[in-house]
């Protein structure tokens, strides 16, 4: 392919401007995970503790630089937030920290880990002795330490994306279990692209971690029944989660929905056997599909015919006004009378409502509507 002088500027120009205006900060081949590993935990790269109010647990996270180059990276201890969807997602570091995120504490925030290397970097988890019984998560990130928005300035670049490294921590601060879970919401809807969904809410009232699925059965009058099987993963205490499970990629065209879902929910147990049973809820909803476009056309095509139908009544009883009064004589017959008054005969028996065979008796009054100029 040959190119003029002006698309080779043209190309070199937009080059240069995406060069120049994207700058992603990232951990580019770096690693963060536990130590130690007990054989105990499930999760292999997650800290998971089980301690009292006031305990100082001392332990060390596993950096490691698989990049041939070094790097300087910053340390930050976050709490963890729910996610809509199920499950959990670490905070970022610019969020207030409440629980884990305030009581793990570093010596040094700010490492350089050569090309290659791995570093066991210790810490310290102090729990504070007036704090309540029940589970924490949150975790350790390491982001970058130098200023994106100071290198962004000096290589007059416009977008910046950081992108950080985390692990997870989990604590179950030992005293009275609070299992306090409630399904508050249960409900349909439709997205953006107009595909039905069914939406939850879950509030966890109590002070330990709750896991939660559930069998979805969908009934309607056009197909068999959908079985779907749902894992709304982990809900943190005190927070609430609101997943939507899709129902179809296709909905039907119109018809009654039943839609049953079967809640199981226990407690959620980071380490150890789980051996907790589940306590099993059931609700239903239905709702109804209706094609608004579909029906909005058949409305109009309605309206059409009912205007056309008015608008020939309107014109009959305006004939039926102005038509005059003939009385029938022996033997004659409507199209006798239609020929003598020069009207349409199937005129005559419309407005005069007479069916085949047309039996007019002697003396019978019939209306005779007026001829056509």
């Amino acid at each position: 392919m040959i190119f003029s002088k002006s698309s080779k500027r043209l190309l070199a120009v937009l080059l240069l401007l995406i060069l120049s205006t994207q700058t992603v900060w990232a951990q580019a081949n770096m690693g963060v995970m536990p130590t130690t590993r007990p054989a105990n935990q499930e999760a292999k790269v997650w800290f998971i503790y089980e301690n009292a109010p006031g305990d100082i647990i001392e332990d060390t996270v596993v950096i490691s630089n698989s990049a041939a180059f070094a790097q300087t990276v910053e340390l930050s201890a976050v709490d963890a937030t729910q996610a809509s969807g199920g499950g959990f997602a670490l905070e970022t570091v610019d969020r207030e920290k409440d629980t884990i995120g305030k009581w793990v504490k570093f010596e040094e925030k700010v490492i350089t880990i050569e090309p290659g290397e791995k570093v066991e970097y210790p810490f310290i988890l102090e729990i504070p002795e007036d704090t309540p019984p029940g589970d924490y998560a949150g975790g350790i990130i390491i982001g970058p330490h130098e200023s994106p928005e100071e290198e962004t300035n000096a290589n007059a670049s416009g977008i910046v994306a950081v992108i950080n490294v985390g692990v997870r921590i989990y604590i179950s601060v030992t005293g009275a279990e609070v299992i306090d879970f409630n399904w508050t919401n249960y409900s349909d809807t439709t997205n953006e692209s107009g595909q039905h969904l069914l939406s939850y809410t879950f509030d966890n009232l109590g002070n330990v971690n709750m896991e939660a699925n559930a069998k979805i059965t969908v009934k309607n009058l056009f197909s068999k029944p959908q079985i779907v099987e749902k894992d709304f993963g982990t809900i943190l205490p005190g927070e609430i989660t609101s997943p939507y499970q899709k129902l179809w990629e296709i909905a039907p065209p119109i018809g009654l929905i039943k839609a049953t879902t079967e809640l199981n929910y226990k407690r959620k147990r980071m380490f150890g056997s789980n051996e907790d049973e589940y306590t099993t809820i059931e609700d239903t909803i239905t709702f109804f599909i209706i094609p608004m476009r579909e029906v909005i056309i058949s409305l109009i095509i309605f309206l059409i015919i009912f205007l056309v139908l008015f608008i020939k009544h309107l014109k009959f009883k305006k004939t039926l006004t102005k038509c005059t009064k003939y009385k029938a004589i022996k033997n004659e017959s409507i199209t006798d009378i239609a020929t003598k008054k020069v009207v349409d005969w199937k005129l005559l028996a419309k407005i005069n409502n007479l069916k085949p065979p047309y039996v007019i008796e002697k003396d019978t009054i019939i209306l005779i509507p007026p001829k056509k100029d």
